[in-house]
């Protein structure tokens, strides 16, 4: 009997520790997510237990959901599941959605070992993209406890495409190369004078999406302001050690082996591009193009804006990729994400008045100069007309130190050899004109010209500046046709209280009449007419004096 009841028990204390209860509770956790984020929670397996609750008899799968390897879930499986998913092609076992509060998401798993697909769309107006992400809870080993799950969308996929991040930033760095401004306070300002030539550099980080991703929107387009001649020519595009033009004809980007990687469209003053994703094989692109300062151009602090938009979605999963013939910037998607950058380039103005000598310093007007960027007054750059309140202005000047030189005087007046030097920059500017400048107008032909030297080249009627010849055939020299003239009056002249208006007045360039000289030939014709009428009387007289005598 003591034997039976010894073995009885021990029985029982087997059967006790065997029947104790897995654990079917575990956490799972998403970090690094922003502030806002909505995550969209599928369940897509579920254990079975058995009637005590000690062992798993098996998964309650929705269908489309399996693995090749259970082990080694790729990006590409779960990319596919979560666009199912998306799209009602697959019915999860349960939804949940959540908005982050922080930058850490969990969810309780109460009932048991499972699988989960996270769909995470970023808030409105973010930089970020949240690629699919499978969680699950399980046993480990030999444990009766649940395991919690905690993933970072910052690593990467483990199986597949291993350079497919479970989340991007992508971002778009504009660049000018110009003439280089260091004065100002608040940095550097890229500048040039009319005819100059800018050119323009894209940096991207590129958004990443899985390689089966539904939508894989990677398109920009930039925009130059009214003061920039865009040259289409000239985009090119990189994509590491490889080089892509446009191919006129079809407008599309390609490599010397007639490789494709993505289509253009010029529009009123700029480009668009939009990206054939997957020939980029995750390398980020570097667009290049150029761009030629117009007499257009703002003068002074405004600028002459240029403004790049990098388009993409936040959610891979959903939708179809926008292109050219369908652009992202004429849809009403709230998937479509943007990130801008814009550069300026500015010009300056260098602006004076002519007058008399005189103490009341009267107004001249007429008077042209020539605006040379050399001491040697051999680089033209610009011609001015005084006006009558004995004004004028140029706006062809950007950063540096140019020559103001009096090529034709006011009538009456002698002219002034002098060579006055003026430097513009953006610190040192400490007045301000508000004068109206005509836009100068140029020509081929120098009969036409106001002055007969050469101030620069035209190609395709865009004006370049004398010391930027453009290369190609068609190339012309150009001179300035209409003198720049100004509506400016003295009360327009005021002191600028701060630094950045891009306008240098100089001081008053003086004028002195034509010296008066002797008025020979009036002064000889009166001597000769006292002379002549002397002598008449004289013959007269003896011409009376010998009737008398002879008489």
């Amino acid at each position: 009997m003591l034997m039976s009841l010894m073995m009885v028990l021990g029985m029982s204390a087997v059967t006790v520790n065997a029947a104790g209860p897995l654990d079917k509770t575990a956490k799972i956790t998403i970090e690094n997510v922003e502030d806002g984020s909505t995550v969209k929670l599928y369940k897509i397996w579920q254990a079975n237990y058995n009637a005590s609750g000690d062992s798993i008899t098996g998964w309650e799968k929705a269908d489309g959901t399996n693995f090749a390897d259970n082990s080694k879930p790729t990006a590409e499986e779960i990319n596919t599941i979560a666009a199912g998913l998306q799209a009602g092609s697959i019915t999860a076992l349960d939804t949940k959605e959540s908005t982050v509060s922080g930058t850490t998401y969990t969810y309780d798993v109460t009932d048991g070992a499972s699988a989960y697909i996270a769909v995470i769309t970023s808030k409105n107006g973010s930089d970020t993209i949240y690629n699919p992400i499978l969680l699950s809870v399980k046993y480990a080993g030999d444990s009766t406890d649940l395991s919690d799950e905690t993933i970072n969308t910052t690593s990467s996929y483990l199986y597949g495409a291993k350079t497919v991040a479970k989340s991007s930033k992508p971002t778009v760095d504009k660049k000018a190369e110009a003439t280089t401004d260091p004065t100002g306070n608040d940095g550097d300002h890229e500048t040039g004078k009319v005819g100059d030539t800018v050119t323009y550099t894209l940096d991207i980080a590129m958004p990443v999406y899985p390689s089966n991703a539904t939508n894989k929107t990677f398109y920009i387009t930039d925009n130059l302001a009214e003061g920039l001649t865009f040259n289409y020519d000239s985009l090119t595009v990189k994509v590491g050690d490889t080089t892509y033009t446009i191919d006129t004809a079809s407008n599309e980007l390609k490599d010397a082996s007639g490789n494709v990687i993505g289509k253009t469209v010029k529009n009123e003053n700029g480009f668009d591009i939009s990206f054939d994703y997957d020939k980029l094989n995750y390398v980020a692109p570097v667009v290049t193009y150029t761009a030629v300062i117009n007499e257009k151009a703002v003068i002074g602090e405004a600028g002459n804006e240029n403004k790049v938009t990098l388009y993409y979605t936040n959610n891979p999963t959903s939708g179809n990729t926008y292109d050219t013939e369908n652009k992202p910037q004429d849809q009403e998607d709230e998937n479509i994400q943007k990130k801008e950058d814009e550069e300026k380039v500015y010009t300056y103005q260098v602006s004076f008045k002519k007058t008399d000598d005189s103490d009341e310093k009267k107004p001249l007007a007429g008077a042209v100069f020539g605006i040379y960027s050399d001491k040697d007054c051999t680089k033209l750059v610009d011609t001015v007309t005084t006006n009558e309140n004995g004004y004028a202005s140029s706006s062809q000047v950007g950063y540096g130190t140019y020559y103001v030189k009096e090529i034709t005087a006011p009538a009456g007046y002698a002219l002034n050899s002098t060579v006055f030097e003026v430097t513009s920059s953006w610190a040192t500017v400490t007045t301000k004109s508000t004068s109206e400048t005509v836009t100068t107008s140029y020509t081929s032909n120098i009969d036409e010209a106001t002055v007969k030297e050469q101030a620069g080249w035209l190609k395709d009627n865009v004006f370049y500046s004398l010391d930027n010849k453009p290369t190609g055939e068609g190339v012309v020299e150009a001179y300035i046709k209409d003198t720049t003239t100004t509506n400016a009056t003295t009360s327009t002249f005021t002191t600028n209280s701060g630094e950045g208006a891009g306008v240098v007045v100089m001081p008053d360039i003086i004028n002195t009449k034509n010296p008066e000289l002797p008025s020979t030939g009036g002064m000889g014709t009166v001597i000769f007419t006292v002379v002549g009428a002397g002598l008449i009387t004289l013959a007269i007289a003896l011409k009376l004096s010998r009737r008398k005598e002879s008489e």
